[in-house]
């Protein structure tokens, strides 16, 4: 026990305000009060650590805030561990369904389409593709639109018709690309349905990371 006679007694169960409501006898000075009627709290006051005594408060809009900001920092975190197969799709190596060659392992976004096509929303994602994405992620977009929304489809086909791009169909790791066709070329392709059954297939079916 601490005793400041200038002030307050500090028995960790009272202060001297406590002491104006309840008076301390000559008995009783100097020695810890045990009547259950003032012991507030086992931890010593706010007062004696020297530490101001203050309340804080914070709004609405400062508590949404706060948790927007561990909400955001939640999903970038996950993100990076789990991968964005949308990202990935976006920035597709080459534009091909099941594609092998006798040397050289071929890169494409198959795996992220099929990826995509699991997504809550793939539709979103495709269209944000067609707007941000390259010339390979965007065919892949169609590809996936044609599938999801026809009616869809055939507006932003229609749009990329009039842009003249080229579109890597095939690449290897070891070799780079290897085969290029024009934009108008693969449309026309996704349009007749010639990627239907692989799509298909992955909208079925999940490629997994190797």
């Amino acid at each position: 026990m601490a005793i400041d006679d200038k002030s307050r007694i500090y028995d960790g169960f009272t202060t001297l305000k406590d002491r104006t409501r309840f008076p301390v006898t000559g008995r009783q000075k100097g020695i810890p009060l045990a009547n259950n009627n003032i012991i507030r709290s086992i931890r010593p006051s706010k007062e004696y650590l020297g530490m101001p005594c203050k309340k804080i408060t914070l709004d609405m809009p400062t508590i949404t805030l706060i948790a927007l900001v561990v909400i955001a920092a939640f999903v970038l975190t996950s993100s990076r561990a789990l991968g964005d197969p949308c990202s990935e799709l976006a920035h597709a190596k080459s534009f091909s369904f099941g594609a092998t060659v006798r040397a050289g392992r071929v890169v494409s976004g198959e795996k992220a389409f099929s990826q995509v096509l699991h997504l809550p929303n793939p539709e979103a994602c495709f269209r944000e593709i067609l707007k941000k994405g390259n010339a390979e992620g965007k065919m892949y977009a169609l590809a996936g639109l044609r599938e999801l929304n026809p009616a869809q489809f055939q507006i932003e086909a229609e749009r990329l018709k009039g842009q003249r791009f080229s579109v890597v169909v095939l690449a290897t790791e070891q070799r780079g690309v290897i085969e290029r066709q024009s934009s108008e070329s693969v449309i026309k392709q996704i349009g007749n349905g010639v990627f239907h059954r692989p799509a298909e297939f992955l909208k079925e079916h999940l490629l997994r990371d190797d």
